[in-house]
Formats: C-alpha cells, sequence, structure tokens
C-alpha cells in the first residue's frame, strides 16, 4: 500500500521544490540574463513619478498601485526633439526563466523635458508579473529619434496582442536604427 503513494509523494515534493525556486530566483539565474539598468551611468536622471510619489531607479514599488502611466522628467531632453520611449520587462513570466523575454509594457514617441506623449504605439500595460514569483523588473528606455527614422514595422512593437510577448529589441534597435539609449531606468514591482 506504501509504495503506491511513494510516486504521488515524489511528485508533490519535486513539485514543491520547483514551485519554491522559482519564487526565490533572481535574473542572474537565467540561462542568459538581461543585465539590469545601470542608472548612475548617465549624464542627468530620468524623473519617474507613480501617482506623486517620486522612484528611484531599481525601486520595489509592489506596494504601489501602478494602474496608471508614470510621469517622467528628463532634465537633459531637447525641446524640439522626439524621443522614443519603450517600457520593457525583461523578466516573464519568471526572472530566472524569461522565456517570454521581453514584454512590451509601454512605448511611444515623447517630446520636452516633461517627455510629454505625442504618439502612442502601445498603451501603457501596468505591471502584472504572476502572482509569487520574485520581483519582475520593469525597465524604460529613451532613443533619440531623428526625422529620418521611420517604424518600418510597427507589429514588432507588439501592437498586436500576440506581439506584445517575445518582443526582439535587439532587432527592433537593427531595424529602426536606433543606438544606444540616452538615458534608462528601472523599477522592480511583485505581487
Amino acid at each position: 500500500m506504501a509504495a503506491r503513494h511513494v510516486p504521488l509523494v515524489m511528485l508533490f515534493l519535486t513539485s514543491f521544490v520547483l514551485t519554491s525556486w522559482a519564487a526565490s530566483c533572481t535574473w542572474q539565474d537565467a540561462a542568459n540574463p538581461v543585465s539590469s539598468v545601470d542608472c548612475s551611468h548617465q549624464g542627468s536622471v530620468l524623473t519617474v513619478t507613480y501617482q506623486g510619489h517620486s522612484v528611484t531607479c531599481d525601486q520595489d514599488l509592489s506596494s504601489l498601485d501602478l494602474q496608471t502611466a508614470p510621469r517622467l522628467h528628463w532634465s537633459a531632453a531637447k525641446a524640439s526633439q522626439t524621443y522614443l520611449l519603450l517600457m520593457l520587462d525583461p523578466d516573464a513570466p519568471t526572472p530566472c526563466q524569461p522565456n517570454l523575454r521581453y514584454i512590451v509594457h509601454w512605448a511611444a514617441f515623447v517630446m520636452g523635458q516633461n517627455l510629454h506623449v505625442t504618439h502612442e504605439f502601445v498603451a501603457y500595460r501596468s505591471p502584472h508579473p504572476p502572482a509569487g514569483t520574485p520581483a519582475h523588473r520593469y525597465q524604460l528606455f529613451l532613443y533619440e529619434w531623428g526625422s529620418g527614422q521611420s517604424l518600418n514595422d510597427l507589429d514588432l512593437l507588439g501592437q498586436l496582442s500576440s506581439n506584445h510577448l517575445r518582443f526582439d529589441l535587439e532587432n527592433f534597435k537593427a531595424v529602426s536604427h536606433l543606438h544606444n539609449e540616452v538615458v534608462a531606468f528601472q523599477i522592480q514591482y511583485s505581487r
């Protein structure tokens, strides 16, 4: 009788160990990890405000409701320059097994120091990682957008609901002739 229960016990223990590991893993445990944003290398810092709360780079915002897009400010922004804003999750569905990397959470053209949205390609999607997984990183990148550049394939930005998963950032940058970001920021969020 006890021998019949051994497979069930083994299955339960294996499931428990894997679940515990997934809940404690970090992005560094991934087979091909994406680096965190280094805010300190920027000449001036992007200011991000959620619900009137100014946040710092890499801050865990799990206690805040992030349903509304943040307000952004970058003092080094040129008044007449258009920038491309991308907000991406590199840690989906879990930081250690990010096989849905990247998820597009926001893509827009912005202008001015207050980075007001002039055209939104992908409406803001609030952070919503699976419950019980470690905090996900949500990375904001700002790229200068030149008059000679064009978005030839908007599907790359994830406009179709099926395309917002597995967004290929490197391919998008190559196709769109984007170079290094001018400023970057990162928050963390879990639920």
